[in-house]
């Protein structure tokens, strides 16, 4: 998965495709990456808040045969790790009434058991389907994903929904739900950013004057520092901080946190993904209400083929109209930046050591490294 602006990735690639990842908001709460039994099905993150350690796992098992034995990791890690408190979400392809499907398959049978081993409750409530596809001109849909805690989290899972708006372009609905611990929900954080004012385009040469009178005015004239005492130096270091904050206030715009979006996207595209959204919904009543869903599937289809074209386009566009604009000495800049290969950058996790073993906390990983960069 690429970048994601205001988020950590956790993700394992291996040798085959990642179809696992988990996606932590940047400066939520403090996290750890499990390396040790995660791969490309299944990504596992330790997160701290409120002083409680709760795992996050996503997982992905192959629909006809488990051929990358995911179960089993999953058994391992939770046995390894019986005294936590785990929530486990991802695509799992079983049926079991257990979860409200309409028939029991043999998957279905074995996460079943899996649950019940562990000591785990499932989250998913109601019959909407998670999964929607349309094969030969038929209609099917499932509850294939799953929301799994540890009984002890399930009462604070609240407000667990299918959510049939989240994406529209895919055969998958999204499932949103809250958090609470110790009462409060996890909310979005204060910014802990400690850029307070926006100084990209500032010409320093024109506002030199002016800052210096504005500091002049608020300090004391002071002959030799090097003479004050110690209570002295600590009152002028404090007036001397004030005055360069208040002479930022006069002078410098104040930075702005910006919520980031394609700058491609337009009215056009939103008027598009909300009418697949609403014959989305159409479906659905028409299902409750046992009605031909022939018509409705077609134009559905329709819409959606469109709106990945369009999405595509647009992109593709806004790409095209940004390399045109780029004069003869940006090129070149340009160029290189594109050819340049850049890992995406990994978030904390635990590190593999040479003994086979691995590091449990962010604390033994930074060990690791310092040793091994700067040994003693």
């Amino acid at each position: 998965m690429k970048k994601v602006d205001g988020y950590k990735i956790y993700q394992f690639p291996s040798n085959r495709p990642v179809k696992a990842c988990i996606l932590i908001k940047e400066n939520s709460f403090s996290t750890l990456g499990i390396s040790e039994y995660s791969n490309s099905n299944c990504s596992i993150v330790q997160i701290n808040k409120a002083g409680k350690h709760i795992y996050l796992l996503s997982v992905y098992i192959e629909p006809r045969s488990d051929i990358y034995d995911t179960m089993n990791q999953l058994k391992l890690f939770l046995e390894k790790t019986k005294d936590a408190r785990h929530i486990i979400g991802g695509d799992f392809n079983g049926w079991h009434c257990l979860w409200n499907s309409k028939l029991n398959n043999k998957r279905g049978n074995t996460i079943a058991n899996f649950i019940h081993t562990n000591d785990l409750e499932v989250c998913n409530q109601g019959n909407t389907p998670t999964f929607e596809t349309t094969t030969h001109g038929v209609h099917r849909d499932s509850i294939i994903d799953l929301t799994l805690t540890s009984n002890s989290l399930v009462n604070h899972v609240i407000d667990w929904k299918v959510n049939l708006e989240i994406c529209p372009s895919s055969d998958h609905n999204g499932i949103e739900f809250k958090l609470l611990l110790d009462d409060h929900s996890i909310k979005k954080n204060k910014k802990l950013s400690t850029y307070r004012y926006h100084t990209t385009r500032i010409n320093w040469d024109t506002i030199e004057e002016i800052f210096k009178k504005e500091i002049d005015k608020a300090l004391p004239i002071q002959d030799n520092i090097n003479k004050l005492d110690t209570v002295q130096l600590e009152s002028f270091i404090v007036n001397m901080t004030l005055a360069i904050q208040n002479a930022c206030d006069l002078i410098l715009p104040r930075a702005r946190s910006k919520k980031s979006q394609n700058p491609w996207w337009s009215t056009e595209l939103e008027n598009m993904k909300k009418e697949l959204i609403k014959k989305h919904h159409t479906i659905h009543q028409l299902k409750r209400r046992g009605l031909s869903l022939t018509e409705a599937l077609d134009e559905r289809n329709k819409l959606k083929a469109e709106y990945t074209e369009a999405l595509k386009n647009a992109s593709i566009s806004n790409f095209k109209e940004f390399c045109n604009k780029q004069g003869k000495d940006d090129v070149w800049s340009l160029t290189n930046k594109l050819l340049k290969i850049k890992p995406l950058t990994q978030p904390p996790s635990t590190v593999k050591l040479k003994n086979g073993c691995y590091t449990v906390n962010t604390t033994e990983a930074a060990n690791v490294f310092l040793n091994e960069y700067y040994p003693p």
